[in-house]
């Protein structure tokens, strides 16, 4: 009977994790949903997680990765890549350097893997796919980098998946996640990793065969920075905050020759603190080697609450902040799902009770595997078993910000005639710092296009006869402080152009066009793609020069031409 070998690949920011399952076919050819095998990681240098690191080599030796890796950081800084997964997708040196990181990284874990699945076994007998988990908010650049990086790297049949999706196919698969039947519902799922807190609201529909929709948000774009300085959140800033504690009494500062010393062993502490906490310890000591002094390292509870009291009381704000961005009420979240290794902490639960008074662990409503730093990966295994049963992997998804437009001349007047029950019509004075316009509000599912053209006068904006420009802004975001502007677009029309298009389709079409007055009229029709969420782009489905230009547009099936 014919085996498929499937491979979820958890490719964190710190830690990794890759879990592998097997599934049988049937007498006709169906794959059976049930795994023969479950979904389980791979151990690597004795750990389920592996670290995100990659040691570029010596003069002496070649590249390693993992933990070996990481402990190479600590004699050769300067060769041992981290957190390189952040920068895939820049622009530049830098993101060729972490696609190139990426790709040997992901060529290590399959020599790891491959010593726990047949590859070379015939196709008769065994087929084999994989599926990579990647952030809910990335663009589809960095979704697409990471496709190509798995490929480059040898592994067979490559998908992806949002890790929030995977999140939820763990728990239903091993029957956690317990649904009403004919009910709807909303699963909020928070994935605390080293390097960041992801948040993403996840639609389940009442009827079979409906695939999920997703908002997946970011409430730090809205959230002022805790300690008034950080915007980011994960693991790796409670390190910092901890490493400051232990060390700075030390003498020891972030230009010491023995912090990535230091650091390491703040990790190592951090996660045995944290386990004896939760099982009601007060507090966790320990002795540390430094420098041929043995020296003596203890935090209780409420030493560490001080020390970190800003940065736990920044999580229900960030919760806060997500459910402002989706537009919904607390009340309105049915489940939550707690995933990333950061989840284990005690503090995490109390600050989701303190916003979802109604969600436990006691009722079924907050959700959080024994070993959260594995969920993901779990999940993408199980993808195969939720597809083999009849469900929608492939969630809709629901737009993250508004989308608004602006004038950037100063000396131009602007006058938008918003689309179909959009807002009321706007008008910007020249000269005076603009309100931008609302063109399409979150929440919308996409793909999706405004539902007619915003109509744009603008008065004194060029006065050559032959050419006229205009330059259009767009923006994304709920709010003045989340907004960001997405494209900055310039289009020229020349009047050539629109007279030949004129002559060709009929000559008896009323055609009055003079660039040589103050006014020139633009229609623009915005759309957002799947493709373009979130930190994407938004794309100017077409400039229309006047309704005449307009008429004529519909007519051939043509654009003017756009710089």
């Amino acid at each position: 009977m014919k085996r498929l070998y499937t491979i979820g690949i958890d490719f964190g920011t710190s830690n990794s994790c890759v879990c592998q399952a097997c599934y049988a076919h049937d007498e006709t050819g169906a794959l059976i949903p049930t795994p023969i095998k479950r979904p389980e990681p791979i151990v690597v240098d004795h750990r389920d997680t592996i670290p995100t690191a990659v040691f570029l080599g010596a003069a002496d030796e070649g590249p390693v990765y993992g933990e070996v890796a990481d402990e190479k950081s600590l004699y050769y800084p300067e060769l041992t890549r981290t957190n390189f997964k952040m920068r895939l997708g820049m622009a530049g040196a830098d993101g060729a350097e972490a696609y190139r990181l990426t790709v040997d990284f992901l060529r290590f874990l399959r020599s790891e893997l491959a010593q726990h699945i047949p590859f070379d076994a015939p196709e008769d007998e065994a087929e084999f796919a994989t599926c990579v988990g990647h952030p809910v908010q990335w663009s589809a650049d960095q979704r697409d980098l990471t496709r190509r990086a798995a490929i480059e790297a040898g592994f067979p049949n490559v998908s992806i998946e949002d890790e929030s999706s995977a999140a939820i196919y763990d728990h239903l698969c091993e029957d956690q996640l317990s649904l009403k039947p004919g009910q709807a519902s909303r699963v909020l799922v928070i994935d605390m990793g080293g390097g960041t807190t992801d948040f993403a609201f996840v639609e389940l529909a009442s009827r079979p065969g409906v695939a999920p929709i997703t908002t997946p948000v970011d409430p730090s774009r809205i959230v002022p920075p805790w300690e008034g300085a950080h915007q980011t959140y994960g693991g790796r800033d409670l390190d910092a905050l901890m490493l400051r504690h232990i060390a700075e009494p030390w003498g020891y500062s972030p230009h010491s020759r023995e912090w990535a010393f230091l650091l390491r062993e703040t990790r190592r502490f951090k996660e045995r603190f944290s386990v004896a906490i939760t099982s009601g310890k007060e507090s966790y000591r320990t002795r540390w080697m430094l420098e041929g002094t043995s020296r003596e390292v203890k935090i209780s509870r409420m030493e560490f609450e001080q020390i970190a009291e800003a940065y736990m009381q920044h999580l229900p704000r960030l919760i806060q902040g997500a459910l402002s961005l989706a537009g919904i009420s607390a009340e309105e979240v049915d489940t939550i799902i707690l995933t990333g290794g950061h989840s284990r902490w005690y503090w995490v639960e109390d600050a989701v009770r303190s916003t979802f008074p109604s969600i436990s662990v006691e009722n079924g409503t907050l959700l959080r595997h024994s070993s959260p730093d594995q969920s993901v990966a779990r999940g993408l295994a199980y993808r195969w078993m939720i597809q083999a049963s009849g469900g929608q992997l492939r969630p809709r998804r629901r737009a993250t910000h508004s989308i608004w437009i602006a004038n950037p001349e100063p000396t131009a007047q602007i006058y938008v005639a918003p689309p179909i029950n959009i807002g009321p019509v706007a008008s910007v004075a020249a000269g005076t710092p603009e309100d931008p316009v609302l063109v399409m509000d979150r929440g919308q599912l996409l793909p999706f296009h405004t539902p007619a053209p915003a109509k744009l006068t603008i008065q004194k904006m060029d006065f050559d006869a032959e050419r006229a420009t205009l330059r259009l802004k767009l923006y994304s975001g709920s709010s003045d402080a989340s907004r960001l502007e997405l494209t900055d677009r310039v289009a020229s029309f020349d009047r050539p152009f629109w007279e030949s298009v004129a002559k060709k389709v009929c000559s008896r079409l009323p055609w009055s066009t003079r660039y040589d007055t103050d006014e020139f009229d633009v229609e623009v029709l915005c759309a957002v793609d799947e493709n373009e969420l979130f930190r994407g782009k938004v794309t100017i489905t077409r400039f229309y020069r006047g309704r005449p230009a307009q008429q004529l547009v519909q007519m051939l099936q043509m654009e003017p031409p756009a710089a």
